[in-house]
């Protein structure tokens, strides 16, 4: 405004400035810039979660014993050759790690080895493969190559046999029912179910290792005790006292989304996710997990002493 004085111009910022579509944008960009950072903290912060699990069923000598799950890490890193992640892993003292699956994302597998690299020296460490393993097979093979050269357990809808003492259970190992490859998403879970009736349980007590929550029914009517599972990251969106409003592969307002179930006698972990994909970057009101649970062969229980007036004279 060439010749306008100082007031003229002042005015016309004013004007400006108190047109609707200023100040929506002006809102919008101080949310965003509040926003973002936000975020950002959410997807990337990591927590240890703890659950307690009780079942007659298990064997005393296992009473106490620690799982470690560790699902839908995506090939994230936390810190230089997963420093963070592995700090973390050590310091929950667990007897078993279990990888549940989409340990990869895409073909990158770097960050992925570098963290079970360091788990194996931490405890024994199990492994099924999830959607992106299958989504992704030139990845799976190449991470597949590695896991077994280090030593970890990787079971592709098989099981093995886990002794302590005189005591054994089962840990049945599923993989996702993609790698079945039918085109039909309802055809491959009948597949799924096909193999997992296929694999015998017995009597022993049986832990299941399978990415899909959604497979609920299935894993109760096999009548196994004790599922961890993963693959929804939580729902991504927790909202405070309500939970999650939606999950991959669920209904609106999804049942199984993260924490503990228990439906008859089969219990199921739900873990929200150790990362994030390239489709799943963020998360809001749902940090990152890595989930301990500690399995007790008897009821917990609080002892609580009593005196009476007698015995304190």
């Amino acid at each position: 405004m060439p010749g306008a004085s100082k007031e003229q111009r002042s005015g016309r910022i004013f004007e400006i400035f108190h047109r609707k579509w200023v100040r929506r944008s002006l809102c919008i960009i101080l949310i965003l810039a509040l926003a973002v950072p936000y975020m950002v903290w959410q997807a990337t912060g990591l927590e240890l979660n703890l659950i307690s699990y009780q079942s007659d069923r298990l064997p005393q000598e296992l009473n106490g014993f620690k799982i470690l799950q560790v699902s839908d890490l995506h090939n994230n890193e936390y810190g230089k050759n997963q420093e963070k992640l592995l700090q973390m892993t050590k310091k929950a003292k667990p007897d078993m790690i279990a990888i549940t699956g989409d340990l990869i994302d895409r073909n990158d597998i770097e960050h992925a080895v570098d963290y079970v690299q360091g788990a194996v020296s931490i405890a024994p460490v199990f492994y099924v493969p999830g959607n992106h393993e299958a989504e992704h097979p030139e990845g799976y093979q190449k991470l597949k190559k590695e896991l077994d050269a280090m030593g970890v357990v990787v079971l592709e809808d098989e099981a093995v046999t886990l002794t302590r003492g005189n005591a054994k259970i089962q840990v049945i190992g599923m993989r996702d029912p993609e790698f079945y490859e039918s085109g039909d998403s309802e055809d491959e879970k009948e597949i799924f179910a096909q193999r997992l009736s296929a694999t015998p349980t017995g009597e022993m007590f049986t832990i299941l290792l399978s990415h899909r929550p959604e497979l609920m029914e299935l894993y109760r009517s096999e009548k196994i005790d004790l599922v961890f599972s993963g693959h929804v990251h939580g729902g991504l969106v927790r909202l405070p006292f309500i939970g999650a409003p939606f999950a991959i592969d669920q209904k609106i307002f999804p049942q199984y989304t993260k924490g503990l179930y228990q439906e008859g006698d089969t219990a199921m972990v739900v873990s929200g996710g150790a990362g994030n994909g390239l489709s799943s970057f963020f998360r809001l009101w749902n940090f990152p997990e890595l989930v301990l649970t500690t399995l007790y062969s008897k009821p917990l229980s609080v002892e609580v002493e009593t005196s009476t007036a007698e015995d304190q004279s």
